[in-house]
């Protein structure tokens, strides 16, 4: 088996554990699409640095925070720029505060 083909197969047994185990429950805003391809882009790495395909603790970690992160950011921004969330003021160290729209029916929300 060539090592490309080792690594697909690897990443999907972890697909498939993450998903089996509840993973994308408790992380929502991890894109399992983002992390397949970040799981084979590290692994690729390892092989060539480490002559090893298999992830660290800490690159698995790193990886799964970096995901949500940009999860969290995306779906804030997109809930900004649709209306769903508004600037509601600004606090004593200068962030920016914000609420739901009061004009955002809480229950049309919950539906979707």
């Amino acid at each position: 088996m060539d090592i490309l083909t080792e690594i697909i197969e690897t990443v999907d047994s972890i697909m498939y554990e993450l998903e089996s185990n509840g993973f994308y429950e408790q992380y929502i805003f991890c894109d399992p699409f983002k992390l397949r391809r970040e799981f084979e882009i590290q692994m690729q790495r390892n092989w060539e640095q480490l002559d090893d395909i298999h992830l660290l603790d800490a690159q698995f970690t790193h990886i799964v925070q970096k995901l949500t992160t940009e999860g969290v950011h995306k779906t804030f921004g997109e809930m900004v720029m649709d209306g769903t969330i508004v600037m509601d003021s600004v606090d004593q160290n200068g962030e920016l505060l914000y609420k739901l729209n009061p004009e955002i029916d809480i229950d049309d929300l919950q539906s979707e």
